[in-house]
């Protein structure tokens, strides 16, 4: 059997993780423009196998894989990814693969993606995002990139505008999964909608009744 010396070459340059069992096919269905030859290759992999291939792929062969692959992007491969190469691929992503694949990212991952996005890309992300992440995030970029307080409001709890002291205290108490460090408890009114934010020190020091 010829194998395409593309390929090959390719194959011979790269010291690749994945073996040529692997990446051999992949090359030839990014070649071929197969999407469902690429499909096969790549399902049976774990996330962290499909970064590390994307990162090892040329800037224009990435941007084939997505535009073949993309609905299959999920937010796992993304988190994996190199930032440099993230920022790359998102940036040829299609606004609803993209909005399909933050679902899965940690609200924090998801404002470093923003920052790089166009219009449609953000409102696309934003309107895929469940209630509560689309404040933490909206709430994260009304502060200048690297500020402290875009910094501070990575780790941050939403809460109904209308809750006393006691309410706030209990329902963050009864919490499994709150940020190991956060500093505001964001007010929302009933439609998800910030309307202000209190400290956590106000909160520990005020009588439950306030």
């Amino acid at each position: 059997m010829q194998h395409d010396h593309m390929t090959d070459d390719l194959l011979e340059e790269g010291d690749y993780e994945l073996d040529n069992d692997t990446f051999r096919p992949v090359l030839s269905a990014l070649k071929a423009g197969d999407a469902v030859a690429l499909a096969q290759v790549l399902d049976p992999l774990h996330a962290a196998d499909i970064a590390d291939l994307l990162e090892q792929l040329d800037p224009r062969q990435r941007n084939q894989m997505v535009e073949l692959y993309g609905l299959e992007l999920d937010g796992e491969i993304l988190s994996e990814l190199d930032e440099s190469i993230r920022e790359d691929i998102v940036a040829h992503m299609a606004p609803e693969a993209l909005a399909e694949a933050v679902r899965e990212l940690e609200t924090d991952d998801v404002v470093d993606l923003i920052e790089d996005l166009d219009a449609p890309q953000t409102e696309a992300v934003l309107e895929a995002l469940d209630d509560d992440d689309r404040v933490v995030v909206e709430q994260s970029l009304s502060y200048p990139e690297d500020s402290a307080g875009r910094l501070m409001q990575r780790e941050l709890v939403v809460a109904p505008e209308h809750w006393n002291v006691g309410q706030a205290i209990d329902f963050l108490r009864a919490q499994d999964d709150l940020p190991e460090q956060f500093y505001h408890v964001i007010l929302v009114d009933p439609r998800m909608r910030p309307t202000g934010y209190v400290t956590l020190g106000r909160i520990m020091g005020s009588p439950r009744e306030v």
